[in-house]
């Protein structure tokens, strides 16, 4: 399990109906391994997680959530590995500590914060290991034998259109994540959340020309937009989209024609709002 952002990875696994699956493969002996974000996703209880945030409960083990600070924060410190006695350099990033565990818990290494206090950050319980830091960042990786599991095999999941509500989860994730200057990300994104859908699918076109408008790619916007009206886009979306296309019709003097979206009636101007609070792409 990744370092990252626990809340989004969260959101994440169960929009993509991977949580449950990943609670069985990991009860079931999966070997893991959590650094940062990760070890916050395999502990079973969580201290300043955000409304509604779950976890994979793989580890007995209260972790506190951004527990060494904000990212200005972030920095290296020098740690002994409690299994071999050996120092290594660890880097912290916005990271979390251990406040509570299992006996059944190994401690493997611990550091002393700013609150003076010394916290566990780095824990094994059988084959399942959390480190509050990045190993995969520093030149001094601990080694830890994990028990290793040949025999187990990892099934893909069948896949199948996601419902209308696990969609518009997926479609608020990726908009809560996306970065203006981060063109080709954004795209690829929009593109990647897309293939959920059906090819050809009304709302997932328009995400992919939302994405496009986003980074100042109207032209493609444009032929999306029209592209998922034809294809039956209705309600919101639908209005949003003739507005965009018009007013990009409009700055290329088009004389109120945008293709053929020019006929539809549109009333609420003030609708267009992108969900996670950022503005309608060609309004920001």
């Amino acid at each position: 399990m990744p370092g990252g952002e626990s809340t989004t990875i969260d959101k994440l696994l169960r929009a993509f109906d991977l949580r449950d699956l990943l609670m069985e493969r990991i009860q079931a002996g999966l070997p893991v391994l959590g650094s940062c974000a990760g070890m916050i996703l395999l502990a079973t209880d969580l201290v300043d997680g955000i409304e509604g945030q779950q976890t994979l409960e793989a580890i007995p083990m209260t972790v506190r959530r951004n527990a060494f600070g904000r990212q200005v924060d972030s920095a290296e410190a020098s740690l002994t590995w409690l299994p071999d006695g050996s120092s290594m350099r660890a880097t912290f990033i916005r990271a979390p500590w251990v406040e509570s565990y299992a006996d059944e818990v190994e401690v493997l290494a611990t550091a002393v914060a700013g609150d003076g206090v010394e916290h566990a950050v780095a824990v094994q319980y059988g084959s399942r290991l959390a480190t509050a830091f990045h190993p995969e960042i520093s030149d001094e990786a601990p080694r830890t034998p994990a028990p290793a599991r040949p025999d187990l095999t990892w099934e893909q999941p069948t896949r199948a259109e996601p419902s209308d509500d696990v969609w518009e989860v997926r479609v608020e994730a990726f908009w809560d994540g996306v970065q203006r200057d981060d063109v080709a990300g954004v795209i690829a994104g929009a593109h990647a959340l897309a293939e959920a859908r059906p090819a050809g699918d009304a709302a997932a076109l328009y995400e992919v020309a939302s994405a496009h408008d986003y980074v100042g790619r109207e032209a493609e916007a444009v032929v999306l937009y029209e592209r998922a009206l034809a294809a039956g886009l209705g309600g919101r979306r639908a209005d949003e989209a003739v507005i965009q296309a018009r007013e990009f019709a409009a700055e290329r003097g088009a004389s109120g024609r945008c293709g053929g979206v020019a006929r539809v009636d549109v009333r609420q101007r003030g609708a267009c709002t992108r969900r996670g609070g950022l503005p309608c792409p060609r309004a920001a």
